[in-house]
């Protein structure tokens, strides 16, 4: 079965996964596992 984004990521936003941003992992088809800490931040002002 092939993995369908539903969704986009506002601009400016980092979402980080256990401290590290995501853009640079596999972006938002970045795989999750128990335990693991999502951060959101907003864009600075």
């Amino acid at each position: 079965m092939e993995e369908v984004t539903r969704w986009r990521f506002k601009p400016r936003w980092a979402l980080l996964k256990n401290g590290r941003d995501v853009a640079y992992l596999e972006g938002l088809a970045t795989r999750l596992k128990t335990g693991d800490t999502l951060t959101f931040l907003p864009p600075g002002r």
